[in-house]
């Protein structure tokens, strides 16, 4: 990921929490008066520019000249690019190492969670260890604020149990969210954030 400067999102645009917040107990990340603003970090090079400027131009606080971000995005072009050739292959078979004992009765609980029940019944599924250096993800921004959400809530030695509830919840509440028609055949959905965790499957 090439990012660029922080971007802090415009008040107005900050989607207000539940009056009722999550206890640290259940695993999600409790907003502070010091998250009054959102901080973000945002992918450049690899979406299209217009997207790049439109996002600025909707979200920062003072956003740069048009001219300005342009130049920075096609450095970071130029990069991506680079790193394409020079990385090429690199994610293909990774090494992945299985669970130990230890987390049996972790994984036990995470595989009757409902929600993994359904996203996760048509193939065989598992639940392993992979060096995220060897992983591609493709992700336009990164929420520094739930980043710092994660360290106040993990401390600085955070334990693998910890780590485990943090990247794969099960004790999380069935979260409302809202969805809305993008097309003929289409649908979006967004809900509060509670994890960096992105379930999906994948080969």
């Amino acid at each position: 990921m090439v990012p660029t400067p922080e971007v802090q999102l415009k008040p107005e645009s900050v989607t207000k929490e539940p009056e009722s917040l999550p206890s640290v107990e259940s695993g999600l990340a409790v907003p502070t008066s010091e998250d009054a603003v959102d901080e973000n970090l945002y992918l450049t090079g690899r979406p299209k520019l217009k997207d790049f400027l439109r996002y600025v131009r909707h979200h920062a606080v003072n956003p740069l000249d048009d001219g300005v971000l342009t130049d920075e995005w096609e450095n970071a072009k130029t990069l991506v690019r680079r790193i394409e050739k020079e990385e090429a292959g690199i994610a293909d078979n990774p090494p992945i190492r299985k669970m130990g004992t230890e987390y049996e009765p972790l994984l036990i609980e995470f595989l009757k969670d409902p929600l993994v029940r359904h996203s996760f019944n048509t193939v065989p599924t598992e639940v392993a260890f992979v060096e995220l250096d060897r992983l591609v993800v493709y992700q336009k921004h990164i929420d520094l604020t739930f980043v710092r959400q994660l360290e106040r809530k993990l401390g600085p030695m955070p334990t693998e149990e910890q780590i485990f509830r943090t990247c794969l919840p099960y004790d999380h509440p069935n979260l409302p969210s809202n969805g809305r028609a993008c097309g003929i055949t289409a649908t979006s959905s967004c809900r509060p954030r509670t994890t960096f965790a992105f379930w999906a499957p994948c080969r």
